[in-house]
């Protein structure tokens, strides 16, 4: 099984202040079927640019924490730019553009495992590829009182700042490549697919991903039965 296509892929990396827990999400990004230039995209890709990348997701896609709850141990570190063959390995070494200063949630009472979900949406029902997801880590949207659901205007706000999100980084990365790239679900299903992102869709469940705590030491308290 092989894509259809190089592509690039742009990962948010997270830790959690004082521990090895680490956590991260990713977006690709492609210029269709049979493209080959992913390693020289990533060369053209201004340094400036990397760095505005990765405080987007603080200021579009959390949108100045109006919608999401983030943890306030949770850390934004770097955003990892990959060039990735069909084959699924990198082409070339990744860059890296890292905060001198972290950015960090404020929300307390949010678990670990606690993810709000952006589900990626390509439009087409044919065929593989058509949908994937972003878990945004350490995230939750608050629910409505009495009930374990989130406030609809709440999920739809977070939607469209997911889509606006995904439109501004690709238009950051349009201004430095030379190709014409797209927000691409890529898919190995098949011979491959590269289907561009149309649409952004949240649930109204906060998730969970356990292994967002796999490395978080637990402490046990014990009581005797009386």
């Amino acid at each position: 099984m092989a894509y259809a296509g190089q592509f690039l892929k742009f990962t948010w990396m997270f830790d959690i202040a004082g521990t090895d827990e680490i956590a991260d999400t990713s977006l690709n990004f492609s210029s269709g079927a049979g493209w080959t230039g992913a390693v020289t995209a990533l060369a053209e890709l201004d340094s400036g640019t990397l760095a505005t990348i990765r405080q987007s997701y603080v200021e579009d896609l959390l949108d100045g924490l109006a919608n999401i709850s983030w943890a306030d141990y949770s850390r934004l570190l770097a955003l990892k730019v990959a060039a990735v063959g069909t084959d699924g390995l990198y082409l070339t070494d990744a860059r890296i553009s890292e905060a001198t200063t972290p950015s960090a949630g404020t929300a307390v009472g949010i678990l670990p495992q606690d993810t709000v979900v952006l589900t990626t949406r390509s439009g087409f029902t044919i065929g593989g590829g058509n949908y994937g997801r972003m878990y945004l880590p350490h995230t939750s949207i608050g629910t409505v009182t009495g009930s374990p659901y989130a406030n609809s205007t709440n999920t739809a706000a977070v939607a469209a700042d997911g889509a606006s999100f995904v439109g501004v980084v690709r238009d950051a990365i349009n201004g430095d490549v030379t190709a014409t790239m797209i927000p691409a679900i890529m898919s190995q299903v098949g011979s491959g697919t590269v289907k561009e992102i149309a649409s952004v869709q949240v649930g109204n469940l906060t998730d969970t991903q356990r292994r967002r705590r796999n490395r978080l030491p637990e402490t046990y308290a014990t009581a005797a039965v009386p």
